[in-house]
Parts: structure tokens; C-alpha cells; sequence
């Protein structure tokens, strides 16, 4: 690091490159990129997705390995979530992910994607946030780990009240896998 001091980096330019290389990996990509059989795939889903233009959130792809290749595809975005439709790329096809989500009302369900938070492909795990309200009070919090084949709950959080307590998106623990670890 020192060296990249003495090359004229400075302290400032030291500093902009630790942070850089500290940031997740993301694969953000034009949705003109996207594969043509994939944005058909993405329009199936009618009136569940804004059209793609209309959605100010970019669509990313991360290779898994095996041949196989992870999208995320906006579907529709506010002023604090953002639901993404989750496709997995392999053996000459897409498949539409979906994943459980815990409802206030209904229990636990099956949801067409989920509200992202971020995809970490270092790790493999996929977070989701969906907040109830600005300040960040309620709502959801779930991390799926990718096992190779599918995306696996690891952790699941909830707080249904909006009172104002607590540190945003800190929510309690609804659902813990056996060994995860939190």
C-alpha cells in the first residue's frame, strides 16, 4: 500500500481504492443486454411487472458456475423497495425462481421473486428486504444461500408493527436453518 502512496495515489486516491475493493461485485447490465428469450420469459408476466423502461432499477447477471447464470430482473420499484423477478440460466433454458415470504395474513407463501436487497456472489447468498415504512421500523428480511442446484432459506426476519422502536431492519428471527449461524 505504501507503494501505491509513493506511485501518487496519495492518502485520498489510497482510500478510493480500499473502498472499491471492498465493494461487493456487482454485475449491473443494460436491459438491452438481457438474452431475448429472457425478456420474453420477463413480459409473461403481464400485469405482475411494470414494463421494463418504465422501472428505474437496473437488471444484473451473475455467473453461479456450472454453466449456469443468475438474473435479476426489475419488475417494479418504490420510493424504499424494489421487487426483482429471480431467473436461473442453464441446460439451454430459464427457470423463474420463486420464494417463500412470510405474510402478514396469509402465512407463508410462494412470491414470483423477491424484494432485493443485494446479491452477494462471493458468498452466494441472496438478501431481500421489504420495508413497511420509511423509517425502516417493520417489514421483511430474508437470505437465501445458493447451494449449486437451488436457493436455500438460511434466515428470515419480520416485525409487523410500524411503532417507530428498534434499529431499521432489524427485525426478530421468524425461521433459522439448522446450523446457519445467523
Amino acid at each position: 500500500m505504501n507503494a501505491m502512496i509513493g506511485r501518487g495515489l496519495g492518502n485520498a486516491g489510497l482510500a478510493l481504492f480500499l473502498l472499491a475493493m471492498a465493494a461487493p461485485a456487482r454485475a449491473e447490465t443494460a436491459a438491452a443486454a438481457l438474452p431475448p428469450d429472457l425478456m420474453a420469459l420477463h413480459a409473461a408476466r403481464g400485469e405482475a411487472c411494470d414494463p421494463l423502461d418504465e422501472v428505474p432499477e437496473p437488471p444484473y447477471a451473475y455467473a453461479l458456475g456450472s454453466g449456469q447464470t443468475l438474473y435479476l430482473v426489475p419488475c417494479t420499484a418504490g420510493a424504499y423497495r424494489r421487487f426483482y423477478s429471480v431467473y436461473l440460466a442453464g441446460n439451454g433454458g430459464y427457470e423463474a425462481l420463486w420464494f417463500a415470504g412470510l405474510t402478514y395474513g396469509a402465512g407463508w407463501q410462494a412470491e414470483p421473486g423477491v424484494w432485493l436487497d443485494r446479491f452477494d456472489p462471493g458468498t452466494g447468498q441472496l438478501h431481500s428486504l421489504d420495508l413497511g415504512s420509511s423509517l425502516g421500523d417493520c417489514g421483511r428480511r430474508g437470505v437465501w444461500q445458493w447451494t449449486g442446484t437451488l436457493f436455500a432459506m438460511i434466515e428470515y426476519r419480520m416485525k409487523r408493527d410500524c411503532d417507530r422502536q428498534g434499529e431499521p431492519g432489524d427485525f426478530p428471527v421468524v425461521f433459522a436453518a439448522e446450523g446457519a449461524g445467523g
